[in-house]
């Protein structure tokens, strides 16, 4: 990505790469994963070497009225508009 990353773009990129087109991904891998790619973004304020779950699941509100993905029990699925943004965006 060239621009800078958001939260929204950090999420759907890694959701892309885990493969959440096909498979549902937990929030609690999502964001573990989202703060090893993105640790700048996905991390506590003062303990920098953990990551915040809440920024992950406060910005998937964003991406699930946006009709990117679709939430079943704290596990997210891209959907056909989210499986295209990661075919255009990764």
């Amino acid at each position: 990505m060239s621009k800078s990353t958001t939260h929204i773009d950090g999420i759907m990129a890694t959701l892309t790469i885990l493969g959440a087109d096909k498979k549902s991904v937990d929030v609690e891998t999502l964001t573990v994963a989202c703060f090893k790619a993105f640790p700048a973004l996905f991390s506590m304020d003062l303990f920098k070497e953990y990551p915040r779950i809440d920024r992950v699941k406060n910005r998937i509100k964003d991406l699930l009225h946006a009709d990117l993905v679709i939430e079943y029990n704290d596990n997210y699925t891209l959907t056909k508009n989210g499986k295209g943004w990661g075919e255009k965006n990764t």
